[in-house]
């Protein structure tokens, strides 16, 4: 005969599932939740950040027209690239006008040198012969410079001028446009002019040591005269004037050297302000550039959450897209609660608050500005 089970009261079964299996339960619950704390305890509170470039604005520094711009949008340059170039032409007119002026000069040194020498040719006294010719033959040598420093300004204007006008023959010549003998032909005249810039330098050179000697002969013969040698006043004028002269001549340089617009930093063109043949004032905007490889993490620390991040703490600064880490240092810190950048918002409709804080540059990652990082205690 069989046996009749007699089924357990459901309320019997829930109290031995609460003295045996429930305890069992807590404990693993307890467990995992431990081995989690630990995990995060190793890994430490991550930070939402964002990378910061300062962008450099490129202006115009003189005012005239843009020959060319020489830069697309969104284009990378190098520190030192060529931007863009204005037209030359008022600068042309002042080299020009200042090499009639050199030469005026050189025609009244010429006259006022035969006009000393029969004055001092009267007087008898050597010394003093002496101490005039020391004195023309600086100012000489002093005229002779300037001239030089004319040519090389000219040459070095005309050398921008080839260089630009043989790049545009090259284009043109790779979109099967132009001609290959006319690039070849300003090839050839642009090299020709280097050389003869570079021929000018080395006579410069040698004429600045010259004259320098020259100046100091003069000066140390005064000095050892037998009595006090009144400056002539033709004398006196001319140098006078030769002074200005080279002064003006250094403005000259200044603004050639202006007719050439280079970037500042290697980096990536934002914006192109301005366009070829278009006329700009002193201080116009021409080009934005946005550094690369120099942005700067800024992270946020949520209101209420302690932590120990202090100005000098060591941090891990980890890229987003690619899991790469590399080290910072925690360089400033804000005084107060700041809005986050909204890409860092976790509901775009919610904005989010915390103390910003900002590190040293982050070397090797190469962080491109608003793209967000995850920094952590190291």
């Amino acid at each position: 005969m069989a046996i009749k089970k007699i089924p357990v009261p459901l309320n019997r079964r829930v109290d031995s599932f609460r003295r045996k299996a429930l305890p069992f339960a807590v404990w693993v619950a307890a467990l995992i939740a431990v081995v989690q704390l630990m995990e995060m305890r190793s890994v430490g509170t991550e930070y939402v950040g964002i990378t910061h470039a300062e962008d450099f604005v490129v202006s115009a520094p003189i005012d005239g027209r843009l020959l060319e711009v020489s830069v697309g949008l969104y284009e990378q340059v190098a520190a030192g690239q060529v931007l863009a170039t204005m037209d030359p032409a008022a600068v042309m007119a002042q080299i020009n006008t200042a090499s009639a002026e050199v030469e005026r000069l050189a025609a009244e040194r010429l006259a006022l040198a035969a006009e000393l020498e029969s004055a001092v040719a009267e007087l008898g006294r050597d010394w003093e012969k002496d101490a005039r010719r020391f004195a023309m033959d600086a100012v000489e040598l002093r005229v002779d410079l300037m001239r030089r420093d004319v040519e090389l300004s000219f040459s070095r204007v005309e050398a921008e001028r080839l260089r630009i006008a043989f790049e545009r023959a090259s284009a043109l010549l790779e979109s099967s446009a132009g001609s290959e003998a006319k690039a070849e032909d300003l090839d050839l005249a642009y090299q020709a002019e280097l050389q003869r810039i570079e021929t000018t330098e080395l006579l410069v050179a040698q004429l600045e040591g010259e004259y320098a000697a020259a100046l100091k002969r003069s000066q140390d013969f005064q000095k050892s005269a037998p009595e006090n040698l009144a400056a002539a006043p033709k004398l006196a004028a001319l140098q006078q004037a030769v002074e200005v002269q080279s002064l003006r001549l250094a403005e000259i340089e200044l603004a050639r050297e202006a007719l050439v617009v280079r970037a500042p930093v290697y980096g990536q063109v934002r914006s192109v302000l301005a366009t070829t043949g278009r006329s700009v004032v002193i201080g116009q905007d021409l080009v934005v550039l946005t550094p690369s490889g120099h942005g700067a993490v800024v992270f946020y620390q949520p209101i209420g959450l302690e932590s120990e991040v202090t100005v000098g703490s060591k941090v891990a600064v980890r890229r987003m897209s690619n899991g790469d880490v590399a080290n910072a240092i925690v360089t400033v810190m804000s005084p107060t609660i700041e809005e986050l950048p909204r890409p860092l918002w976790r509901d775009s409709a919610v904005p989010e608050y915390g103390r910003a804080a900002g590190l040293s540059a982050v070397q090797g990652l190469h962080l491109v500005p608003g793209e967000p990082v995850r920094v952590s205690m190291e």
